[in-house]
């Protein structure tokens, strides 16, 4: 049975110098010439230190900020002037396609600039505008496709979550809860995902409660503007807005285990004609927050109420009343 190191280092630390020779000699005979062709051992004995000096680390070289954002200026004015799409003597034509790999850079040195404190704050800020010029990519051409967050590499709410991290580092408490609901509002279509991602920042029922009330005034000032809204079009938009920061106030005091507060919100500022889709609605968000007690009395109250709930709710109502118990899905 060979030794182990510790034992061996043990067996050997008392050795004379003359005794330590002796051994060396003797093992380098008996090493197969095969393993000593590489030199490798030889250069060993020849500068022992060597076999046991720390490999210095590579210091991380770090983006320089002032330098990404003079090109990253550049680049957001050339995007939205569409030189990247259209005709021009601007950006040649060879050049164009190549913004999504000025994006990914971009992107990726943005983040390991902002490892320096001094860094976040302008990483954050030029990460926002790039992620406004591919949004902005979404709606219009600026570059030769439909699906730039595709393009890039980095998934929409990647890149979201990403700004929200960053200006996590440099604002904090009303600030950054303000900056997150402005970000939010931005999403021109509803999306459960950039809600939740917000949500997720909002650690302590403070936070929570100053979300609450941030998204409150937004809702009272939207629905100011909707009353006197004039075209359709702005009439929709105010309801897309108005139903999500309902349901954003909802889903806080959910996290907070205040369903009741949530239901009272909901039923009093979701605009919905069809009163069985806005039951639907509410149905769905308070079984994703296991509201037993909350679902049992909205069904039986919209039975009292004359609305009729649709099958997947009539099997929801049977399942609680069977099993005093949610199933583990709800289906549509």
């Amino acid at each position: 049975m060979t030794m182990k190191i510790p034992e061996l280092k043990t067996v050997i630390a008392n050795y004379t110098p003359t005794q330590l020779q002796t051994l060396v000699v003797v093992l380098y005979k008996a090493i197969p010439k095969k393993a000593l062709a590489d030199g490798a051992l030889d250069a060993i004995l020849k500068n022992p230190d060597a076999a046991t000096a720390k490999k210095e680390k590579k210091e991380i070289e770090i983006p320089d900020v002032n330098d990404l954002e003079s090109e990253i200026d550049e680049f957001v004015g050339d995007a939205m002037a569409q030189y990247y799409f259209a005709p021009n003597r601007i950006i040649p034509k060879s050049e164009r396609p190549k913004w999504r790999f000025k994006v990914r850079r971009f992107y990726k040195d943005l983040i390991a600039s902002a490892v320096k404190t001094e860094n976040a704050a302008t990483a954050a800020k030029l990460l926002e505008d790039l992620y406004m010029v591919l949004r902005e990519a979404c709606r219009i051409w600026l570059f030769n496709t439909s699906e730039p967050f595709e393009s890039v590499g980095v998934e929409q709410t990647a890149f979201f979550h990403q700004i929200l991290v960053l200006q996590e580092k440099v604002i904090s408490g009303k600030e950054f809860i303000s900056k997150a609901m402005t970000l939010l509002m931005k999403e021109s279509v509803y999306s459960r995902a950039f809600m939740e991602d917000v949500l997720s920042f909002l650690r302590t029922p403070d936070l929570k409660y100053m979300a609450i009330e941030n998204a409150e005034k937004r809702l009272s000032n939207e629905s100011a503007a909707r009353s006197v809204a004039k075209e359709k079009m702005r009439v929709y938009e105010s309801d897309e807005r108005i139903n999500m920061l309902c349901v954003f106030v909802c889903r806080c005091r959910l996290k907070l285990r205040e369903p009741d507060a949530a239901v009272e919100y909901f039923e009093k500022h979701y605009l919905a004609q069809n009163t069985e889709v806005k039951l639907y609605v509410l149905l769905r968000m308070l079984f994703e927050y296991e509201e037993k007690e909350a679902i049992k009395r909205l069904i039986m109250n919209a039975e009292k109420r004359n609305i009729t709930p649709r099958e997947s709710l009539c099997k929801l109502r049977d399942y609680i009343a069977e099993h005093d118990a949610l199933p583990e899905r709800m289906s549509s």
